[in-house]
């Protein structure tokens, strides 16, 4: 048996021994980094994942994708599923609400980039209207957000305050609510079952003021031939539309 060399002495090593320790040597290597864990290509920041675009449709940068699952399935590869946060992507629909990713990267068909699922992202959001201060995803629109009382994602500004227009803005996503309550005046009668418009108020730091933004409303809480008159001041609740949660009681003969 060999003894052990000092630093220092000469060292002579038969070609045979050395090439049996440099054959165990790449062994172990081999062996070490196979035992590794899976790692990323490259780092992901916190909040971005990894998404394919699933769609029929070439992606710009800041389009919207529901997520319909993980793009690595357990059963097929483990490893690839713990290590690999990437997502299929498709075109948005209502089963993608609170489920749904920003492309920070143009993405062709098939192709695989980087998207935001929670943090500040630009994107292009519908404006419903001004007071609206959530978005939610669009039914079949990937270009677009659609904004809203209550929903996925919040507004944290707008390039345009204007009504009914498409417009650029931050949002951000991981911060959501399920519903938004408002104080607002009946333009006209709401019947059971029916509808009516309703003018929302506001607080502005002194008095309850007009916001000049009209809305519709629905009644829920009407028994059959009942009906709320025009001019009552209600309270309004978001579940998907405005509905009536409570109505001032009208004044006595």
């Amino acid at each position: 048996m060999r003894q052990s060399v000092k630093k220092g002495e000469p060292l002579s090593i038969p070609a045979d021994e050395y090439n049996t320790f440099l054959q165990v040597a790449n062994d172990y290597r081999t062996k070490s980094v196979a035992a590794r864990p899976l790692q990323q290509e490259r780092h992901v920041p916190h909040g971005l994942v990894r998404i394919k675009n699933a769609t029929d449709d070439d992606l710009d940068r800041f389009s919207v994708l529901g997520i319909d699952g993980p793009l690595f399935s357990p059963n097929g590869s483990l490893e690839e599923y713990q290590n690999r946060l990437a997502f299929v992507g498709v075109t948005p629909t209502p089963d993608h609400l609170d489920k749904f990713a920003i492309i920070q990267e143009p993405l062709a068909i098939g192709a695989i980039g980087l998207a935001m699922i929670s943090g500040i992202s630009v994107v292009q959001v519908n404006v419903s209207s001004a007071l609206d201060e959530f978005v939610e995803v669009a039914d079949g629109q990937s270009g677009h957000l659609q904004s809203t009382p209550a929903g996925s994602a919040r507004i944290l500004e707008k390039s345009s305050d204007t009504s009914t227009s498409t417009t650029w803005a931050h949002v951000l996503l991981g911060v959501s609510s399920s519903s938004a309550v408002e104080m607002a005046v009946l333009d006209g009668a709401l019947a059971s079952g029916g509808s009516a418009t309703a003018s929302v108020w506001r607080f502005d730091g002194e008095d309850l003021v007009d916001t000049d933004e009209n809305v519709t409303v629905y009644a829920w809480m009407l028994n059959s031939g009942e009906s709320v008159a025009a001019g009552t001041q209600v309270w309004i609740g978001w579940r998907g539309r405005w509905y009536i949660m409570n109505a001032a009681c009208p004044p006595e003969d």
